[in-house]
């Protein structure tokens, strides 16, 4: 098996994990876990790899099948504040350089 990501779904242990993280151990990969079903939902444990099976779970893809619209929309807000924050945070900045008599204006203009 090849090195699996972060935040990729396997199956160890006869349950559904996903991994949360990865380094290397000695001749072994660790791996932690993250227990998605079952009494152990949310627990997090330590596996290395090939001592114990990991093996990733697969997902048939569809692009006809929608994904996930709330993520998509919580991602696009997110994107969205943040492009709207670096705008409004460099017209506050050259605003506030106008103000100063400092720096470049617009056009490649002095004040």
């Amino acid at each position: 098996m090849t090195l699996v990501l972060p935040g990729t779904q396997v199956e160890a242990r006869g349950l559904a994990w996903e991994v949360v993280q990865t380094e290397p151990a000695g001749e072994q990969q660790r791996y932690r876990l993250r227990c998605l079903q079952g009494d152990l939902q949310g627990m997090e444990v330590d596996l290395l790899h090939p001592f114990e099976a990991i093996r990733p779970i697969t997902t048939d893809f569809d692009p006809r099948r929608a994904g996930r619209l709330r993520q998509w929309q919580r991602e696009r807000r997110e994107r969205f504040r943040l492009r709207f924050e670096t705008v409004r945070s460099a017209g506050e900045r050259q605003e506030r350089r106008s103000e100063l008599g400092l720096g470049v204006g617009a056009g490649g203009q002095s004040p």
